[in-house]
């Protein structure tokens, strides 16, 4: 269902497409090195272009107590708010993290966390937006309200965050074993091309 797009929904969604597929590649790659930084970079500025898209929108969202509906500031502006801070936070940590054990794991689970965020996002907008996948989870499992809501999507968005914490504790890992390869002396291999 593409045919209701804006202008600032056609921004949002190229950015989304960018940061997908730059973050994916930032956070299977080698770490460190050249391309690492200029797609991790692509990425940041993606995810700030269409977190800040989201705060222009208010054609739908839903605050406790009050019916959904236009004009309200609630749960997917936050978690938009969220999301920014994690990613300026990742890109803080990012300029930190040389030599230091918490800058390094900081940036790791920031970037990793914000794009969860994304991939959160893109299940729902899956559901709002595909249109046989969304029949499809209406027919097999009925909701009255909201196809966003149905027990289908909340499997799916749990399936995310299981994949999500596996990873978090595996970039913990991998960070760890690298920082502790930087208080080694100089013989130990330097920390460009390490792979997370």
């Amino acid at each position: 269902m593409m045919n209701n797009i804006s202008l600032m929904g056609w921004l949002h969604t190229i950015a989304c497409l960018i940061a997908l597929c730059a973050g994916a590649y930032v956070l299977s790659a080698s770490k460190g090195t050249p391309r690492h930084r200029k797609l991790g970079w692509w990425y940041v500025g993606a995810m700030v272009a269409l977190n800040l898209s989201v705060l222009t929108v208010y054609s739908h969202d839903f605050v406790p107590g009050r019916p959904p509906g236009p004009g309200n500031f609630g749960f997917f502006h936050w978690l938009t708010i969220v999301t920014l801070l994690t990613t300026v936070l990742a890109v803080v940590a990012g300029m930190r993290q040389r030599g230091s054990r918490f800058w390094a794991h900081t940036h790791a689970q920031a970037m990793l966390f914000s794009y969860y965020m994304l991939v959160g996002g893109l299940i729902n907008e899956l559901i709002v937006r595909v249109v046989p996948l969304r029949a499809w989870i209406v027919r097999t499992f009925p909701h009255p309200v909201n196809p966003a809501a149905n027990p289908a999507v909340g499997m799916v968005q749990l399936a995310a965050m299981l994949l999500w914490l596996a990873l978090v504790v595996r970039f913990a890992v991998k960070v760890t074993r690298m920082t502790r390869r930087w208080s080694r002396p100089a013989t130990a291999p330097s920390r460009a091309g390490a792979t997370f």
